[in-house]
């Protein structure tokens, strides 16, 4: 039920998908640089290989990628 309510669909107007190649890209929150994984109830997984949200992100932009944490990730 969580998941099915979860869901967001994106409309298209104005043609903004795909993105122009020259298009300028914000990512913003401290996840796309540093993501959490959860598995068997923990968060701390230190993995062999990382792969980010934001590395992805720039290796398959043509335009500029800017990045912001956004907030702090740590305890408040």
């Amino acid at each position: 039920n969580a998941a099915s309510r979860s869901i967001v669909l994106l409309k298209n107007d104005g043609a903004l998908l795909p993105l122009r190649p020259d298009a300028r890209i914000a990512v913003i929150g401290a996840f796309a640089q540093h993501p959490r994984y959860q598995g068997a109830g923990s968060s701390l997984i230190n993995p062999t290989r990382l792969d980010t949200a934001l590395k992805e992100i720039k290796a398959l932009a043509a335009g500029d990628v800017l990045y912001a944490p956004g907030f702090p990730a740590g305890p408040r």
